[in-house]
């Protein structure tokens, strides 16, 4: 499930939808007011840096690749044997979970729900045909998008294992696993960029 630091390289990395993401993760991250937050996958560390110096946050990294030097190297499928149970706040993981064989999604959200206090918050890569519209009313910009899943196969790609939408993926598949685990607050497809598909899940108390 590594991805070679290369990857994260500025100028190919981040475009202006990475960008687009960024802006709603630190929104939704933003609005639940955590005092402290583990993110799972570090990348080049945009998102982590805006919560710390931005929003005032507790920020702990964490990621499987110790090359890209977070505060703790761990496997997303075992944060048991690095964290104690409700660590943290918030738990998020932005574009990680499609990394890992779709069998262990379940036990992975697990783990992200395992030390989260209150809230699990992730996006994953949501497949199929883009319909989107943008408009400019005086000055009020709205952004509209969609997929519209093909249900088509997929195969590893050298980087994800699966994504919402193709074959044995659907939304509502993923849904299900996903209440399984935790309550679903709210599902979003950003609409100016809806490759990228997130959710906010409350965890139970106990």
């Amino acid at each position: 499930m590594s991805v070679d630091p290369t990857h994260y390289d500025v100028g190919a990395y981040d475009t202006l939808e990475r960008w687009i993401s960024y802006w709603y993760q630190i929104r939704m991250i933003g609005a639940l007011r955590p005092a402290s937050v583990l993110h799972i996958g570090v990348g080049n560390g945009t998102v982590p840096w805006a919560l710390r110096t931005q929003l005032g946050i507790d920020v702990t990294t964490s990621d499987y690749d110790a090359r890209l030097h977070p505060d703790v190297t761990a496997d997303v499928r075992a944060l048991d044997e690095h964290f104690a149970p409700k660590s943290f706040d918030l738990v998020c993981a932005f574009q990680v979970l499609e990394h890992l064989p779709f069998a262990d999604f379940e036990g992975a959200l697990r783990q992200l729900a395992r030390v989260a206090r209150k809230h699990v918050v992730f996006s994953i890569p949501n497949n199929g045909k883009t319909l989107s519209l943008r408009l400019d009313l005086g000055g009020r910009k709205l952004a509209l998008g969609t997929k519209v899943p093909m249900n088509r196969a997929w195969t590893f790609d050298g980087q994800h294992h699966w994504e919402v939408g193709t074959r044995g993926h659907s939304a509502r598949t993923v849904r299900a696993i996903i209440g399984s685990v935790a309550r679903i607050e709210s599902e979003t497809v950003y609409p100016d960029y809806p490759y990228h598909r997130a959710f906010v899940l409350t965890v139970p108390a106990a």
